[in-house]
């Protein structure tokens, strides 16, 4: 009888070892696994169900413009409004003590309106090959190519300089469209520089140069002001992209209130000037922001 007994008691311990090699998984399940929040800023509610006693949040990227907390079966995440017509972006890790899943949390930006372009001047143009009206016609497929008979004009700067319609509120974003006609690079951007006119542009700024590029003095500092009240707000360099056709988006760190002109300055000369020392380009589109 005792030998029984201690059969039993042994078979009882095996498989309750068993049991603790092979824990059951802490269930934890959302619904919707990312949240995508209006400009404005809102709170949402993504639901969820979990095994787990608690759970811990955990920020992935800095943003001090979201919060994100647990209520009950909700990860609550409120963000503020967007001032900004760009997107911005920032995760949280929701983690159980054996599982974790990240949430990615996405806020737009605000809307934008064009621009209207009523005028305004270049360098030069060549006249059998596009004006430079063709750069705001609407039509990418039109294009202005800088003169270059003489080729005395060939490796100068070339410049464009927009007139905005009176009332035109804010400056945000600027859209280059590259020369594509037949596919041609002739003329296509390297280093360019973008300087505005407009309310409070008359007043230096500090605007930090995120364009990892050495400019080698070209162009002047970023926040400068010229003798004509022109700001320069954006340095920018185009030159990997000379050989594809090709559209560049700046969304300025600075809004420009009322903006009145807006100029382009292309460097000609080599290295990094526009190809082959000429300047083209086949649209221009300006865009503030929409409050």
């Amino acid at each position: 009888m005792k030998k029984i007994i201690l059969l039993i008691l042994a078979t009882v311990t095996f498989f309750s070892c068993k049991e603790e090699d092979y824990p059951v998984p802490t269930a934890l399940y959302f619904e919707t696994a990312s949240a995508t929040i209006i400009a404005n800023g809102e709170t949402v509610s993504l639901p969820f169900k979990t095994t787990a006693p608690e759970l811990t949040l955990t920020m992935l990227t800095e943003a001090t413009w979201c919060t994100v907390k647990i209520e009950g079966e909700n990860l609550v995440i409120t963000a503020e409004k967007n001032n900004s017509i760009a997107a911005r972006e920032t995760s949280v890790k929701v983690a159980a003590s054996d599982r974790d899943i990240t949430i990615p949390i996405k806020q737009e930006g605000l809307p934008t309106r064009q621009l209207v372009i009523t005028g305004g001047s270049c360098s030069s143009a060549q006249s059998n090959e596009g004006s430079f009206a063709s750069t705001y016609d609407g039509d990418v497929n039109t294009y202005w190519h800088s003169e270059y008979s003489p080729q005395s004009h060939q490796y100068e700067d070339h410049w464009l300089l927009y007139d905005l319609q009176t009332g035109s509120t804010s400056l945000d974003l600027i859209v280059i469209y590259s020369r594509v006609s037949g596919g041609a690079a002739n003329g296509r951007w390297g280093h360019f520089a973008i300087w505005v006119k407009g309310d409070g542009t008359d007043v230096p700024s500090t605007i930090e140069d995120t364009s990892g590029v050495n400019w080698d003095g070209w162009g002047g500092t970023l926040g400068s002001v010229d003798a004509d009240g022109f700001k320069l707000v954006h340095k920018g360099d185009d030159t990997p992209l000379m050989a594809t056709t090709h559209t560049t988006s700046v969304v300025l760190s600075e809004s420009i209130a009322n903006p009145k002109k807006v100029k382009f300055v292309l460097k000609g000369s080599a290295p990094n000037g526009s190809r082959n020392g000429h300047g083209s380009v086949g649209e221009i589109e300006l865009f503030g922001k929409v409050q």
